[in-house]
């Protein structure tokens, strides 16, 4: 998303530049005071500033998160399953010489079941069959699985359970955050909109005013390149920009 032509980070950096700029020079602020804009007007700019630079902030915080909790969510999940499917195999030997073997059709159905909640609800039955049974229980400690051991496994999976909640929560928070940020990055954007034009006009007898607060200026007799022209028909999606320096590009 560009603001004034430019990135998020280059439009907050030279956005301050210029406010910070304005802000500090005395005769700057004198030769806006006749368009109504003072010291006062400056600082109320400065305040739009840090609000959508707070929310920028906590946005990229939020997101670093979520991916994060992303990541945690599919090691913990990969881990869970390998662990099952390890046990469902122990468990199943024990009873590989018998036709009424309630958990093998439930394991299988657990390790063919690819979605990523409803195995977890599907393991955790599992899990709480095998519990619930001391003859189970013993049958299978042959193997070294011990009801310690498949309490740890239960547990496992109610972990990836919460870290998808986690997840899903932060998603949620995310999408909040960037909403909040645009509408914050939206309104100094025309802030900062009407304070270069309004500067270009204080400021057209005093070029250097411009040049000292980062607004580019152009030298007698240069003239732009001309943008392209626009298809027939369609409209320009050109967006004003804030012009700098070409060494703060």
């Amino acid at each position: 998303m560009k603001y004034l032509g430019h990135s998020i980070t280059f439009f907050m950096e030279n956005s301050l530049i210029v406010l910070t700029g304005i802000k500090d020079d005395i005769e700057a602020i004198n030769l806006l005071t006749a368009f109504n804009y003072d010291g006062s007007t400056i600082k109320t700019g400065l305040n739009v500033h840090t609000i959508a630079a707070e929310l920028e902030s906590r946005q990229i915080g939020i997101h670093g998160e979520l991916l994060n909790t992303g990541q945690e969510f599919q090691s913990l999940s990969k881990a869970a399953r390998i662990e099952f499917t390890d046990y469902a195999k122990l468990i199943d030997l024990e009873y590989v010489s018998s036709e009424d073997n309630p958990l093998r059709a439930l394991a299988n159905d657990v390790i063919k079941d690819r979605g990523r909640l409803t195995w977890l609800k599907k393991a955790k039955e599992y899990y709480y069959y095998v519990l619930k049974s001391d003859s189970i229980i013993s049958r299978i400690s042959i193997y070294g699985l011990t009801r310690q051991r498949i309490e740890t496994a239960l547990n496992n999976i109610t972990t990836v359970e919460d870290t998808k909640a986690k997840y899903l929560r932060l998603k949620g928070d995310a999408e909040e955050s960037i909403r909040k940020r645009d509408h914050a990055l939206k309104e100094l954007e025309t802030w900062m909109k009407k304070l270069i034009s309004v500067c270009r006009i204080a400021f057209k007898e005093h070029p250097q005013f411009l040049e000292k607060i980062g607004i580019q200026v152009l030298s007698e007799g240069y003239k732009r390149a001309k943008a392209p022209k626009e298809p027939s028909g369609k409209k320009s999606t050109t967006k004003t920009r804030i012009e700098m320096p070409p060494e703060m590009e």
